[in-house]
């Protein structure tokens, strides 16, 4: 036979399961007893987006939750839509695979701590607790960072199908990233590895084709792979990259974007 639970009992457990606290809770009060959650500085702590701590100033900076709900002109697109393209100390951007962005929450941060500063701005403001502030598109960081540009690509499929031109490496026709896989050149079942050598992009027919097969027994059906896959440099990737510039891209961002891609296919050349 079970044990009846309380409704007081109910009420506290799920207090503690959500992580919410239990304020003036006494037993005998029966089931009208008040759950809420707990305040700090007097902001509701569901209403705190984020905060921001200046220990040179040692100022607090809090965001109120209605940041979300300001309406933006015309668009209606949370500010989540409005990421800040990071530039390194050199104006150029930080990263190009993958673009490097950061959302608006980052960018403020970055901002009210010193990090960066700000180059471009969208026409909307954010407006928080005692704070109105414009909504970074363009940031660059104060300190260089040399590692951004010289480090290897790693090793995905994105950059795999990048560097073979989204082309698959049998027949030669292009296809969308959905509609490509990988091959292993060498197949696993003779000890290939997933590795940038013995990776190439294969369209699903060609693959299915494929199988098992060794290069040599491709060529007895037909098949033959087109080039023999590299590593790739970042450069290279960055090059490719340059000539898929994204359709939606802000204003602002595109100065940064076209000066330095043209930078990598001059050097290229």
């Amino acid at each position: 036979m079970r044990t009846p639970v309380s409704t007081k009992a109910l009420l506290l457990l799920l207090a503690i399961t959500s992580g919410a606290f239990v304020e003036g809770y006494r037993p005998g009060r029966g089931p009208g007893s008040r759950v809420t959650r707990k305040k700090k500085n007097n902001i509701p702590k569901h209403k705190k987006k984020f905060q921001v701590v200046n220990n040179s100033l040692n100022k607090q900076i809090a965001h109120a939750a209605d940041v979300d709900s300001v309406p933006l002109i015309s668009t209606g697109l949370p500010y989540s839509s409005y990421p800040a393209l990071v530039l390194n100390a050199d104006y150029q951007p930080l990263s190009l695979l993958p673009l490097s962005l950061w959302s608006w929450q980052e960018s403020i941060k970055a901002v009210f701590s010193g990090r960066v500063s700000v180059v471009d701005s969208y026409d909307y403001i954010i407006r928080g607790v005692g704070l109105s502030v414009p909504l970074p598109s363009v940031i660059a960081l104060h300190d260089y960072i040399p590692e951004a540009t010289q480090k290897s690509p790693a090793f995905t499929r994105r950059n795999i199908f990048l560097r073979d031109d989204y082309k698959c490496q049998y027949c030669s026709s292009k296809f969308a990233p959905r509609d490509l896989t990988l091959d292993h050149v060498v197949p696993r079942c003779e000890g290939g590895r997933l590795e940038w050598k013995n990776a190439v992009s294969c369209c699903r027919v060609c693959n299915g084709r494929k199988g098992c097969k060794s290069l040599k027994e491709c060529e007895n059906i037909g098949m033959k792979l087109r080039r023999n896959p590299t590593r790739p440099t970042m450069r290279e990737l960055n090059t490719k990259a340059g000539k898929l510039l994204p359709r939606l891209v802000h204003e602002s961002w595109k100065p940064y974007l076209e000066h330095s891609w043209g930078d990598e296919r001059g050097k290229e050349e």
